[in-house]
């Protein structure tokens, strides 16, 4: 990968950050359900809240993206983070379920700016065929602050430090400190279109795609966001050890990543994608049905999907990637609100275990979806050769 622009270098930044408090509420979320006496039901709705924010934002990209340029955006979002972390510990000192909600809304919302704005960066400032590289070097970041957050959080626990909002109250100074870190660059706007050259064909396609990102994103999360409660309440296995079991998921997760970063492998991205959801598929019956461990080891097979889809996207979409990558972000946030609620109502009726099914379901349906994309792309190929 090139020398990345002073945009990018912003996005990298944002990127950590969101990374850093988006995965630290997976170790401590069995310490947020019992200190708001939460069921698991109604536990997943500070999950829910946060993608169906993140879902409006994406949603109106057309509405403020001509208005806010990226650097201003990737602003926005930090400072909506780390708001959200002080919400988030007033919450918890005041023991009101209503302001914890409260934070996952603006933490949604700040998450929305940077993952349509972190795309569009991408898009606008990396060179010609390093697409797949700069994807997945934005997405190691998040990998290396996923891994991280696990890790700090089992730190904080040994250092008996019994108070787990304490740790937020620290991501939310980390959160206005890193602004510092912010590069100066002349904005850059981007104009969406409203509407694809092809509209029926195209509609058809984006939802498609939706469903395929949608299913695969919301899957990589039921592992992050549930592994650690998955491990403790159903498997009785300590809270250090769980922790550590995520530390391993966002560990493979980022080496994964780093391995598509730092070298343009001869491979196609379709081949690589492919590759992932076998092995994801194989990895959750694992994890199901001998070694729970295993779930940990998908991390490695997940984490080359995203990168690859989206360098797909871009050549299969030269003209309309802003506009598709919307989509897909909104098929994911749409996704990510039935997760969380369908895992607290599955967890709930059903037990933990059927719940941890939902990795694999939703791998499957993320491969039917990615075959409809393939058949498309491969007709549109053949009848563009025939009208040359």
């Amino acid at each position: 990968m090139s020398k990345p622009t002073p945009l990018l270098l912003t996005a990298f930044i944002c990127l950590f950050y969101f990374g850093l408090v988006d995965n630290t509420r997976g170790p401590t979320y069995p310490k947020m359900l019992d200190a708001f006496n939460f069921t698991n039901d109604q536990g997943s709705y500070l999950y829910a809240i946060a993608s169906f924010l993140g879902l409006i934002v994406t949603l109106t990209t057309s509405k403020w993206l001509p208005f806010i340029h990226l650097k201003k955006s990737f602003y926005i979002s930090n400072i909506l983070i780390a708001v959200s972390c002080f919400i988030l510990v007033l919450s918890k000192s005041m023991s009101s379920p209503m302001l914890a909600f409260f934070s996952s809304a603006i933490l949604g919302t700040g998450m929305g700016f940077c993952s349509i704005s972190m795309n569009l960066a991408v898009e606008t400032e990396s060179k010609p065929g390093k697409q797949r590289q700069t994807f997945a070097a934005l997405h190691t970041t998040y990998g290396i602050a996923a891994f991280s957050a696990p890790l700090l959080y089992s730190l904080y626990v040994k250092a008996n430090i019994s108070n787990w909002s304490v740790f937020f109250l620290f991501l939310g100074v980390l959160g206005f400190l890193s602004l510092l870190l912010f590069k100066k660059q002349e904005p850059v706007f981007i104009e969406p279109k409203t509407s694809p050259e092809d509209s029926t064909t195209t509609l058809f396609i984006l939802l498609a795609l939706a469903l395929c990102v949608g299913t695969y994103v919301a899957s990589e999360i039921v592992v992050s966001s549930r592994l650690v409660l998955f491990l403790e309440k159903f498997h009785s296995y300590t809270q250090e050890q769980s922790s550590m079991a995520l530390s391993l998921f966002f560990f493979l997760l980022m080496l994964g990543r780093m391995s598509l970063a730092f070298r343009s492998w001869p491979i196609s991205s379709l081949t690589l994608m492919l590759t992932s959801l076998f092995l994801t598929t194989s990895f959750c019956l694992l994890g199901l049905y001998a070694w729970p461990l295993a779930f940990a080891l998908t991390g490695l097979s997940m984490s080359i999907f995203f990168p690859s889809l989206m360098d797909w996207l871009i050549s299969l979409f030269p003209k309309e990637f802003p506009q598709v990558s919307s989509f897909a972000i909104s098929g994911i946030g749409f996704h990510l609100i039935l997760m969380h609620l369908g895992f607290g109502r599955l967890a709930a009726k059903l037990g933990l275990w059927q719940a941890m099914t939902l990795p694999l379901i939703l791998t499957f349906f993320s491969f039917i979806m990615l075959m409809v994309l393939i058949i498309w792309s491969r007709k549109q190929y053949v009848t563009q050769e025939r009208t040359k």
